[in-house]
């Protein structure tokens, strides 16, 4: 039983661990853009569209 609860943590730890170091990531980027004047506001953040690969997988 103990397997399976692990088995179910670790991916979804995984998860949200990418999501949690992603997000920075990303408005560490939209606030460069802003601080160069690239962008307007630095808390609007495009994550664009689809790839032609996770278009086809996704």
């Amino acid at each position: 039983m103990r397997r399976a609860g692990y088995a179910i943590a670790g991916p979804v730890l995984v998860v949200l661990a990418h999501h949690a170091a992603v997000i920075p990531h990303e408005y560490a980027h939209s606030f460069m853009a802003w601080a160069l004047g690239y962008k307007s506001d630095p808390l609007v953040i495009d994550w664009g569209g689809r790839s032609a690969v996770a278009g086809r997988l996704l």
